[in-house]
């Protein structure tokens, strides 16, 4: 059972690194439009009207790959958030030390993620720190069925 303090600082280091996860996703979209006026590269037709010179591609290197990590944090980070929220407000993680180091070993592998994505690092470094975030999430996931269980809430 954790003591009152404990479980504030649980709540304190959820909403640290969920901000920093956010902020992190949000960048993204900053990179991508980044790319778009430095290459000269437009989403759609209409856009023209901001960048009369622009180009309306789908195959310029930068702009797509900034669009796919972004895409990447879209289909991770949400589902991760989701699940470490459930684990700390719901369920008994078993310290704040674990929690903590879920917490910061999901955010660390995310930055890293981008950081290998945008400058086009060789596999297999990319697939090695996703999977390494995915860890983390059927970690947590698996320890709030673990509690579920013992709680008779099935």
């Amino acid at each position: 059972m954790l003591s009152s303090s404990e479980r504030n600082e649980i709540e304190r280091v959820l909403l640290f690194y969920s901000a920093i996860l956010i902020l992190k996703t949000m960048a993204m979209s900053l990179l991508t439009a980044f790319y778009r006026v430095k290459n000269k590269v437009i989403a759609t037709p209409e856009d023209t009207f901001y960048m009369p010179n622009g180009r309306c591609v789908r195959d310029d290197p930068q702009v797509e790959r900034a669009r796919r990590t972004h895409r990447n944090d879209l289909e991770n980070i949400p589902v991760f958030l989701a699940a470490a929220y459930l684990w700390a407000m719901h369920c008994e993680p078993s310290s704040v030390y674990m929690f903590t180091w879920h917490m910061r070993l999901f955010t660390l592998s995310r930055i890293i993620h981008t950081f290998i994505t945008i400058g086009a690092l060789r596999q297999p470094y990319r697939s090695i720190i996703w999977t390494v975030a995915w860890t983390v999430c059927l970690s947590i996931c698996v320890q709030i069925i673990q509690y579920s269980y013992q709680q008779n809430t099935l």
